[in-house]
């Protein structure tokens, strides 16, 4: 006891900057223990009944809507069937019921592929037909993820249902149901002037010539996409004389030939004359000289671009 009195009176008679040094010289003091007797609850509470609910995939509206429209439309099918065929019975659990029995879903659904109409009567274009085939798979995958995916081409369980489903589209496509083509709105004469009146179009800058060799390119070569355009090659362009003229061979498209295997079908569309200096002359865009002022590491160059 007095070797300690006398240590703390030796501290108290030292400055503060030593005093300091002496405090640092000794052992760290133990930390306080925390005390594990929460007032407050850390968790939550159960949500054991909720569980259900919050694990269910999000589904959006519209998916769900078609969802059940493709069910009550097949439903409604096999209803009026039965008042016909009191002898074919489909049962009304069958898109329900596990395990799947693979040939009672590739018979019924071969039979609703091909008798199934609007509410007029009138046939369902096949895409809508496909429509509904993939609302029905949606529903059955609802009510298990290990159901069979009958519009898969691998899956030859079901090679019947796309037999059927291959030779009623074209079928369709012959009496030109759901053979129609939406257009794009075609641009005016009077819009084109504008577009080059503006500067979009051009060859005043690289921007500008840009865009007027993808318009000119895509309104005379009738091309109907990027890919077109990248596969564009200088031997479709045919140079010929009196009088002078270039002529293009379109090659097979397979954005317009992917029902067919003539993808390497040849056409030449009609030829075109070089319209001197004008502007908007796809000969002279492609392949005139153009001088493009352009900006090259904060300095203006002029290039020519053959």
């Amino acid at each position: 006891k007095k070797k300690k009195k006398k240590k703390k009176k030796k501290k108290e008679n030292l400055p503060p900057s030593q005093q300091k040094l002496v405090e640092k010289d000794q052992p760290p003091s133990k930390k306080a223990k925390l005390s594990l007797s929460l007032k407050k609850k850390r968790f939550g509470d159960s949500v054991s009944s909720e569980l259900v609910t919050l694990t269910t995939p999000h589904v959006p509206k519209n998916t769900a809507k078609n969802t059940e429209w493709a069910i009550r439309n097949f439903m409604e099918w096999r209803q009026q069937r039965e008042k016909d065929y009191p002898e074919e019975r489909c049962r009304p659990d069958i898109f329900d019921s596990t395990p799947w029995n693979v040939a009672e879903l590739n018979h019924w659904l071969c039979l609703y592929v091909l008798e199934t109409r609007r509410t007029d009567g009138k046939r369902y274009p096949i895409s809508t037909v496909y429509q509904l085939l993939t609302g029905i798979l949606r529903h059955m995958r609802s009510v298990d993820s290990q159901c069979p995916n009958f519009l898969d081409k691998t899956n030859f369980s079901f090679k019947q249902l796309h037999a059927a489903i291959d030779n009623f589209g074209r079928q369709l496509r012959l009496e030109g149901i759901g053979s129609e083509v939406k257009h794009a709105s075609i641009i005016s004469p009077r819009e084109e002037n504008y577009l080059w009146e503006a500067g979009v179009l051009g060859v005043e800058n690289p921007k500008s010539l840009l865009f007027a060799v993808f318009y000119c390119n895509g309104k005379n070569f009738c091309l109907r996409g990027g890919a077109e355009h990248r596969r564009l090659k200088l031997s479709q362009l045919q140079r010929l004389t009196n009088p002078d003229r270039y002529i293009y061979t379109e090659h097979g498209s397979s954005e317009v030939l992917s029902a067919r295997s003539e993808v390497s079908v040849t056409s030449t569309l009609p030829s075109f004359l070089p319209l001197g200096a004008l502007q908007n002359c796809t000969v002279n865009i492609n392949y005139g000289p153009a001088t493009i002022t352009c900006n090259v590491n904060g300095s203006e160059q002029n290039e020519l671009s053959q």
